[in-house]
């Protein structure tokens, strides 16, 4: 997508520079974080984007859970559809709280809606290449119901833990407890959405 559209790019950074707004929508801020208009800054971003996002800029803070990031003269959404709040929030800017609300209210959208957190899937870390925190993920994965002491799990891999807890944040990008909330977390929205399922006859 970046290397097709380098003529887009080139023109984004120059109509910023002439003093305009910027806005993006989703994986509209691949192309924005491009011109380099972002460096240094933070962004929001579709959750699912957010691997590939880091990977290509790591320079660039990153809000899978943030709606609306607000940056100079510079905003940035996530998910498509959310882009009905961004547009909200620019009308609010503009034209004041009351129009916003009443245009909220025509087009039923929830204009107190600030997160993407509750659309998101926490999807972990495994193409890491570290053999002993994969088996210290798979261990977590599979003892989710059990009080787990990752003391013991570092001995169980016979490493301090020190080296694990340090060995884990930069393989996973989590500490172990966080790790273990984040799939503990995942696993019961799981449990509520099929929960909210029809049952067959």
């Amino acid at each position: 997508m970046i290397g097709k559209n380098k003529e887009l790019i080139t023109w984004i950074t120059e109509q910023y520079n002439n003093g305009a707004e910027i806005a993006t929508i989703c994986t509209g801020a691949f192309l924005l974080a491009s011109t380099g208009l972002l460096d240094g800054q933070s962004c929001s971003i579709h959750w699912n984007t957010a691997s590939d996002f880091k990977q290509r800029f790591p320079n660039i803070g990153i809000h899978t859970d943030r709606l609306i990031t607000v940056g100079p003269r510079i905003y940035t959404n996530g998910g498509a559809f959310s882009f009905l709040n961004l547009v909200l929030f620019l009308v609010e800017k503009y034209f004041g709280r009351e129009i916003a609300i009443h245009c909220s209210k025509i087009f039923q959208i929830d204009i107190e809606r600030t997160s993407q957190s509750p659309f998101s899937v926490f999807q972990p870390q495994k193409n890491h290449g570290d053999e002993l925190i994969s088996k210290a993920q798979t261990f977590i994965e599979e003892n989710l119901t059990e009080k787990i002491s990752f003391e013991d799990l570092a001995s169980r891999l016979a490493i301090s833990r020190r080296n694990f807890d340090r060995r884990f944040v930069k393989a996973v990008g989590n500490t172990p407890m966080e790790y273990l909330q984040r799939v503990k977390i995942e696993v019961a929205k799981r449990l509520l959405e099929k929960k909210g399922q029809p049952s067959s006859k």
